[in-house]
């Protein structure tokens, strides 16, 4: 029977053993990410970006996703990254920190420095450097219908905020808070430049138009009768209108809702709002034209994998 020392040791000489084979998974890990973001094989799969791939597809959490895929591609521009990474001189929370000041004219002084102090150490020098790296964007939630909202302002920033948060004050007729003049300001935006709510306003005008072209309708009767008692009444003229591309481009928006349409294996929707293109299903080359039926929205990504198949 081993004495508790033996036993001690043993485990001792597992966890070492477990640590080393993470560390070389790491950095096979990172490597194999560097070939799927250089090659974009997680197209092949239906995902959008390496990110999403890795998610679903390596089931790794969304912290560890971003995590490794950041050094992945600041390890292609600094390979020295990902080689102190392997050996374990840094550990992989070091490289994170490092890719938001590492770059090949620096990479010697910063993992020099970065082998040498403790990751709060390094969090702190690097926030001086590059101030913006200090607070991470972050949106976490703190009950099931509420966030707690993080992020690095400017000086500048702040003070429209402000500004804005003492109109939005004057005009609740109390003190506004942060989440009242932000939810106030994305308000106005959305009211702005939201696609959607852009075409919703341009048919609703167009609607208006058409009620007012029926009465100028009868209008033009009575003209019309006039016109027989007194020849000098002249009926306006009203020449043909000219289509506009605004007005395609609202229908889009209307029946597409300025998202993604891209459907996948499974039947569901792609859930992608930005970065969105105008496709064309059957294409121009082929005698495919700009109407409303031949025309989709895709993201940017789902855009490129078309013409990858075509």
């Amino acid at each position: 029977m081993k004495n508790k020392n033996t036993l001690d040791h043993e485990i001792h000489l597992k966890a070492l053993e477990v640590a080393s084979r993470y560390l070389i998974c790491t950095g096979e890990l990172i490597e194999i990410l560097q070939t799927l973001d250089a090659r974009k094989t997680f197209r092949l799969y239906e995902c959008t970006s390496l990110y999403r791939y890795a998610v679903t597809f390596l089931k790794l959490s969304e912290d560890v996703a971003c995590n490794l895929i950041a050094i992945a591609r600041k390890s292609a521009l600094v390979p020295a990254l990902k080689n102190n990474t392997d050996s374990g001189a840094i550990s992989v929370s070091k490289a994170r920190t490092l890719c938001a000041v590492l770059t090949p004219d620096n990479q010697s002084r910063w993992l020099d420095f970065a082998k040498t102090v403790s990751s709060k150490a390094l969090q702190r020098e690097v926030a001086r450097v590059n101030p913006k790296a200090a607070v991470a964007d972050k949106a976490s939630y703190i009950a099931w219908d509420r966030l707690k909202l993080e992020m690095g302002v400017s000086e500048e920033c702040m003070q429209k905020l402000r500004r804005v948060q003492d109109l939005e004050s004057q005009r609740l007729k109390k003190a506004a808070t942060f989440e009242d003049t932000l939810s106030a300001a994305l308000d106005a935006y959305l009211e702005k430049f939201d696609p959607v709510k852009k075409a919703q306003r341009s048919f609703a005008r167009k609607a208006k138009m058409e009620s007012k072209s029926e009465s100028e309708l009868t209008s033009g009767v009575i003209f019309n009768a006039l016109r027989l008692v007194s020849p000098r009444i002249k009926v306006p003229h009203s020449g043909p209108r000219k289509p506009k591309s605004a007005v395609l481009k609202h229908q889009l928006n209307l029946r597409d809702q300025a998202r993604c349409t891209h459907e996948d294996g499974q039947g569901d929707r792609c859930e992608s709002t930005r970065w969105l293109d105008t496709h064309h299903i059957v294409p121009v080359c082929d005698g495919g034209d700009n109407t409303f039926e031949n025309l989709t929205t895709l993201c940017r990504a789902h855009h490129q994998m078309e013409h990858l198949k075509a």
